[in-house]
């Protein structure tokens, strides 16, 4: 697969920490390929279960159950930053729309905010392996795994 996953360091400050293993999968593959696209992003279902390695011996309602899990946890993530200036605080995700019927996950950014995604070659940013963090099985691990990630990055850059 070798999709590499890129994102500006911001992202990470977000608290995931009441995802499961499989919701942290589905949003790291969302992420990974919303970068430089529109308004909205469609998704089939057989192409998101394809990038994390879904199990097929789950059924779709299951599938559907995580979709809807994994947004609902997403909705309460709080993006922003803070300075002696400002605080800012918005949502990345302006809408999720799960097509039961044709198998469809239809994701809106937020336009104004949309360069924690695009504009990775600004500033740092992180950038991992989608397969290596897949196949982390707890989602502590894949937690850690960004924010070891982050350190070392920042760690290199100083040198």
């Amino acid at each position: 697969m070798n999709e590499i996953v890129k994102y500006r360091n911001e992202l990470n400050k977000v608290a995931l920490r009441n995802f499961k293993s499989k919701e942290l999968d589905l949003f790291i593959a969302i992420i990974s390929r919303m970068r430089n696209m529109e308004e909205e992003v469609i998704f089939s279902f057989d192409y998101l279960k394809n990038l994390i390695h879904y199990e097929t011996s789950n059924s779709i309602e299951v599938f559907h159950k995580e979709l809807k899990s994994m947004y609902n946890k997403l909705i309460r993530c709080i993006y922003g930053w803070e300075n002696e200036d400002e605080i800012v605080r918005f949502i990345l995700f302006t809408e999720y729309r799960i097509d039961k019927k044709n198998k469809i996950v239809k994701i809106g950014i937020n336009q104004k905010y949309a360069w924690v995604l695009n504009a990775i070659t600004e500033g740092f940013f992180t950038r991992f392996d989608l397969e290596e963090f897949i196949k982390l099985k707890s989602s502590y691990t894949k937690e850690f795994y960004k924010w070891i990630l982050l350190y070392l990055l920042l760690y290199i850059q100083i040198l």
